[in-house]
């Protein structure tokens, strides 16, 4: 039993199956039969948030960098260089929602589900390392990046630029590898297109 003053409840399948915002209250039915609402004389702000699948996750990203750590302070280490947890999470969170805008119902039993993945995982990689190296990401995965800033990553530079394009083609294969099913699940809807059945049309 909680402590006096807090209480538990257990939500039922479809409770959050919705996003945003709401107002209500709680309402406690007392062994007498006796209910009470709670807060007294007021009501609570309840915020569902949107939940994204996990395309990616932060474990993923760091296995898949290679990145050494958490030091003391909570950083890693990607190609000599720190990058925070919260950073890589950031990037993660980004690339999931990425993925989720482009198609918002996919579940793991759709056949290019691997693709959204994999295309995720690439994104977030690439987000990491063009961070890391002062650069700036335009658009899904295409990056900029200045030699000046490149040129701090010391005898890291090259391998950075090679990683980075590395992760950018295979996010584009991978990302085009999910539209193709998609792209393919429209063409199949083209015979209940209506068709014109009257005489010949000159142009």
């Amino acid at each position: 039993m909680p402590p006096l003053g807090l209480f538990s409840t257990v939500g039922r399948p479809g409770d959050t199956d919705y996003y945003g915002s709401c107002i209500g209250v709680f309402t406690v039915t007392y062994p007498s039969a006796l209910t009470q609402t709670f807060p007294v004389g007021a009501e609570l702000d309840i915020v569902f948030p949107l939940q994204y699948p996990l395309f990616a996750t932060l474990d993923e990203v760091v296995s898949r960098l290679n990145i050494t750590g958490p030091d003391s302070n909570g950083n890693f280490t990607v190609f000599g260089l720190t990058v925070s947890e919260d950073s890589v999470q950031a990037h993660a969170d980004h690339a999931n929602k990425y993925l989720y805008s482009l198609v918002p119902g996919l579940t793991p039993l759709d056949s290019c589900y691997v693709n959204a993945q994999l295309a995720a995982l690439d994104i977030a990689c690439l987000g990491v390392l063009v961070a890391s190296v002062g650069g700036s990401l335009v658009g899904a995965y295409d990056y900029f990046l200045g030699d000046m800033r490149v040129a701090r990553a010391g005898p890291y530079a090259s391998a950075i630029k090679v990683a980075i394009e590395g992760y950018r083609s295979s996010a584009a294969a991978n990302l085009a590898n999910v539209a193709k099913v998609v792209s393919s699940a429209e063409a199949s809807a083209a015979g209940s297109v209506p068709r014109y059945k009257g005489g010949l049309v000159s142009p």
